[in-house]
């Protein structure tokens, strides 16, 4: 991800950032303060920062901004979590908190899909390589194609295009490999399952009757017609071989671990990465619903799709059914939710009082419309800024959550995702300057998610940085 890092001369400003894993708004004097000089720690490759240009006073804000948001980043680093959820033990392996005995199971057998899928593949061999020789442990997990990197054991699947986040053919080819390692497994093997966000699309086998080109095309008209992610993976389970708990479906493994890092608020078992490892708790009738309400011209989606959801002919389709657990997840599977939102946010809010911010706010289920949140947000910082004083603690409000965006007919390219939306919203409800009457502090910096579904051709970027210094076109203060 790319940072577009600014400055400005507001003497007070709140400051406003969004990540997948969290959002926040700043307040505070900097006129009460000296300047202090923030580092920025290396991190996984995805990410990169744009130098400050000098850290004067009028940067102390976007220095603390850069400091929480990492703070939060760090906490769900995923190589990080996964090394403290499997550690070695004497003759064996504790994964999150059960013992397994080296010479009681056979293989480990690792498969997954997302985003993070790299760095929990990384954190995963880092933990098993000292004491497990390679040839007990295999596996096959599909990312984006430019998280692809050498591994030991673990094969890293380019399952889709950077930025692009749609089933693929590769995407196919992968998930039938990832098929085939759990059909081969044996009873006493131990499968460990890595979910992330992204996981949906790059877990992709197409139900019997529809074609990928039909799975391509009704994602994408639900996500352009502003469908959740909840109503999206509802279809998008009844249209998939492996989606809904059927991903392990002919696996044989007593033991199954399931590692997640959720995008998803609340973390729902069935809608991050659509549930492969769960029952489904819809139906074909709920996904019938859900297309009736997104898209109501008939002719608008692949006939093969209404004929899989209406089929009277099959039990797998009729519109009550739901598949029992026993049916479809062994019986000792375990899900473990590593790093979500929460986590970030609250690691965010625990660096805010560190640095001296008195935290008033700590929120990790933002949804909504896109627009309206960023709105929401201006008249946020606004009560924050209202009650701010020489003298008094700087105010820290943090926000997480996943908005939506509602796109209009265009056949235009279409640019950026929900949180430049969001943060234009913001730069809509506001006049494009500072007047007399009123003081310069409102949300100055906006920093966005790490891994934005929504990234698009927008010169690389996932998000924006949003002050005054970007509004009046200052040198220096470009978005790029």
């Amino acid at each position: 991800m790319r940072q577009a890092v600014t400055a400005t001369s507001d003497q007070q400003r709140p400051i406003e950032y969004n990540h997948s894993v969290g959002r926040f708004l700043c307040a505070r004097d900097t006129r009460a303060r000296s300047c202090r000089s923030t580092g920025v720690p290396a991190i996984a490759r995805i990410l990169e920062l744009v130098s400050f240009a000098s850290m004067t006073p009028d940067h102390q804000l976007r220095a603390d901004a850069t400091d929480i948001w990492w703070a939060g980043v760090e906490a769900v680093r995923a190589d990080r979590i996964v090394r403290q959820a499997l550690q070695p033990i004497e003759g064996g392996i504790r994964i999150v908190d059960r013992d397994y005995r080296t010479d009681e199971f056979g293989r480990l057998i690792v498969v997954g899909a997302g985003k993070a899928g790299a760095g929990m593949v990384r954190g995963l061999e880092e933990s098993l390589a000292p004491w497990l020789p390679p040839d007990r442990w295999t596996g096959w997990v599909n990312v984006p194609a430019d998280c692809v990197r050498p591994t030991i054991s673990i094969h890293l699947h380019a399952g889709r295009p950077a930025g692009v986040n749609i089933p693929t053919a590769a995407a196919v080819a992968g998930t039938n490999e990832i098929l085939r390692l759990l059909a081969a497994a044996r009873p006493d093997d131990i499968v460990i399952v890595l979910l992330s966000g992204g996981g949906s699309a790059l877990l992709t086998a197409p139900a019997v009757g529809i074609t990928l080109a039909d799975k391509q095309s009704v994602t994408a008209l639900l996500s352009a017609r502003g469908a959740s992610i909840s109503d999206l993976n509802t279809v998008r389970r009844q249209l998939s071989r492996v989606k809904g708990g059927r991903l392990l479906a002919e696996c044989s493994a007593r033991n199954v671990e399931v590692l997640i890092v959720s995008d998803v608020i609340g973390d729902p078992l069935a809608t991050i990465a659509s549930g492969p490892t769960v029952p489904d708790p819809t139906t074909a009738r709920d996904a019938l619903a859900v297309l009736n309400e997104y898209v109501p011209d008939r002719a608008a989606v692949a006939e093969g799709i209404w004929r899989l959801l209406e089929a009277p002919t099959s039990v797998a389709n009729k519109p009550d059914h739901r598949p029992a657990a026993d049916m479809v997840v062994p019986q000792l599977t375990r899900h473990h939710v590593l790093a979500n939102n929460r986590r970030a946010c609250d690691a965010a809010a625990r660096r805010a009082a560190e640095l001296g911010y008195r935290v008033v706010d700590v929120r990790s289920d933002e949804s909504g419309v896109a627009r309206e949140v960023g709105q929401h947000l201006v008249q946020r910082a606004r009560e924050m800024q209202a009650g701010l004083r020489v003298g008094d603690r700087p105010l820290c409000a943090i926000s997480g959550g996943e908005p939506i965006v509602r796109l209009v007919e265009t056949d235009l390219p279409r640019l950026g995702g929900r949180n430049q939306e969001l943060a234009r919203s913001r730069r809509l409800s506001r006049p494009s300057r500072p007047t007399s009457r009123e003081s310069p502090c409102f949300p100055a910096v906006r920093m966005v998610k790490t891994a934005d579904r929504c990234r698009r051709r927008l010169r690389g970027s996932a998000g924006t940085w949003d002050d005054w210094a970007i509004r009046a076109g200052r040198p220096g203060s470009s978005c790029n």
